[in-house]
């Protein structure tokens, strides 16, 4: 039976949405936990994938990424005791349309073979309309296998808690977030250390410049702003706790006093 909806949570959408928006130059992609029914996914956890390609209209999934995944998943599946495993991919598209390209429905295709309910995600941004208004879209599609083309497949956004109810620490958006982080730096790392093979002390210099301002403008454009992010978040987080532990104590105070009215009135 093909997948009729697919449940998102919220919090897996946000770290997904900011990861599309780090860069308009390249696609970015990663992997999706959660569940399936026989016409129902269930997503609630994520992973980043370290780009072995940086191009504008293609990304590719390695098989020793897809096994990493396998193992990660039944992690996640330990901490939250609920069943996780591996139900999708996802990836960006910075401006251009949403729509899958022929690249995207033939690995789509190609990971169906791990399931017939495998998903894809798809998010564009960057992107104008004839108002000249950026617009962010979001598709979750398969491929069909007669006549290779894309299946879409409603998406329903939905509070996390909806989905797991034990508290998950790993593969939720801050761990995805600060994933992207890490290959980020990584893949500049990589490059420079390709580029330095076999060339001139100038060429040297020079790549080690390139390389500085790639890893500035990773500081100022992501890992900057992801702190401030989780800075205000946690200011926030604060304020809310005290709000509930000014209500559990109002709160604790009046059943000491229904409790007191009820022995007075034994007595």
């Amino acid at each position: 039976m093909s997948v009729e909806r697919i449940l998102l949570s919220s919090d897996i959408f946000r770290g997904l949405l900011v990861h599309s928006l780090i860069t308009e130059q390249e696609e970015v992609l990663g992997l999706l936990f959660g569940s399936t029914s026989e016409n129902e996914v269930r997503i609630w956890g994520s992973v980043n994938l370290k780009r072995n390609c940086k191009e504008k209209d293609r990304v590719e999934v390695e098989d020793i990424q897809l096994s990493e995944a396998m193992d990660k998943a039944e992690a996640l599946s330990q901490e939250i005791n609920q069943t996780s495993t591996l139900v999708g991919w996802f990836h960006s598209h910075p401006n251009i349309t949403v729509f899958p390209s022929h690249v995207d429905l033939r690995t789509q295709l190609s990971l169906q073979s791990l399931g017939p309910r495998f998903i894809g995600l798809i998010i564009s941004c960057f992107s104008r309309d004839s108002s000249n208004l950026e617009k962010i879209n979001l598709i979750a599609f398969q491929t069909n296998s007669q006549s290779n083309k894309a299946v879409s497949i409603p998406v329903s956004i939905i509070p996390h808690a909806n989905l797991v109810t034990s508290p998950q620490s790993k593969y939720d958006s801050f761990d995805y977030l600060l994933e992207v982080q890490k290959n980020l730096l990584a893949e500049e790392q990589h490059e420079f250390q390709m580029a330095l093979s076999g060339t001139t002390d100038l060429g040297q210099v020079y790549n080690a410049s390139v390389f500085t301002l790639s890893v500035a403008k990773i500081l100022q454009k992501s890992l900057k702003p992801m702190y401030e992010f989780i800075q205000q978040k946690m200011s926030i987080d604060r304020l809310r706790l005290s709000q509930i532990q000014a209500e559990n104590a109002e709160l604790a105070r009046k059943i000491r006093e229904k409790d007191g009215k009820k022995l007075n009135a034994i007595d």
